[in-house]
């Protein structure tokens, strides 16, 4: 059986692309029932150490979900 390279490309972009999404869904998620998201709507731009301590929550966490 011969492999067409351009649709095995195409299926692969379109795989990582929603793979990608869905990771980031979960994140959103997170962000949302931590309090994320309201935290940084009330005070502003903040530093993962900040952002930690208005929401109760561990500043390395904070930290990798913010580079996500």
């Amino acid at each position: 059986m011969e492999v067409n390279e351009d649709r095995l490309n195409s299926f692969m972009g379109k795989m990582i692309g929603d793979v990608g999404a869905a990771m980031s869904a979960s994140l959103m998620l997170l962000g949302d029932k931590l309090g994320l998201y309201k935290a940084l709507a009330k005070g502003g731009p903040m530093d993962s150490a900040a952002l930690a301590k208005a929401t109760g929550t561990a500043e390395r966490y904070v930290r990798e979900w913010l580079s996500a």
